[in-house]
């Protein structure tokens, strides 16, 4: 009898085991394998901006300096991506360089903006991936980084950043 009871406690220690590292592992990657990657990426991106240059980029916004935002490789990003800011960055192409001197401007206002440049998502893995950002706000002005971001229970985090300041 004890040989049989033994026998069920090492299946039910082995099934619990077995149970909570599965638990774990679909919990870790449910988002990763059921979310497209289009809308991981822009997730990273939301997640880079808020967290890596939240402060710096508290100054756009429709009463405050205008931002125009760009995907490099994709151009403009979509109306989906900038609604996750409720109207504080414009499309990339509202704005250009102005002649004399590297400063940007709204082309439809004329007024000085800066421009955000939001690299390509790099992946290391299935919760792992970097993003480059920069924001020039003028010759001598701009902030901006390459920051290495990971998915967890709290969504995707700054895990380090390498930034720069002009």
């Amino acid at each position: 009898m004890r040989t049989l009871h033994r026998k069920n406690i090492c299946r039910l220690v082995f099934y619990s085991l077995f149970v909570g590292t599965l638990a774990f592992l679909v919990h870790r990657y449910w988002y990763t394998m059921t979310v497209s990657v289009p809308i991981q990426e822009d997730d990273i991106r939301t997640a880079v901006l808020k967290q890596g240059l939240g402060e710096q980029l508290a100054q756009c916004g429709p009463s405050k300096e205008i931002c125009c935002m760009s995907l490099e490789g994709k151009g403009d990003p979509g109306d989906a991506f900038l609604a996750r800011f409720q109207g504080q960055f414009r499309k990339g192409s509202e704005c250009e360089l102005e002649e004399p001197g590297p400063y940007f401007k709204h082309i439809e206002t004329g007024k000085p903006a800066s421009v955000i440049r939001i690299g390509s998502v790099q992946w290391f893995g299935p919760t792992h991936a970097r993003v480059d950002v920069g924001l020039v706000c003028g010759p001598l002005c701009g902030v901006g980084g390459a920051f290495t971001i990971r998915w967890g229970s709290r969504g995707w985090t700054v895990e380090s950043l390498e930034r720069w300041v002009s």
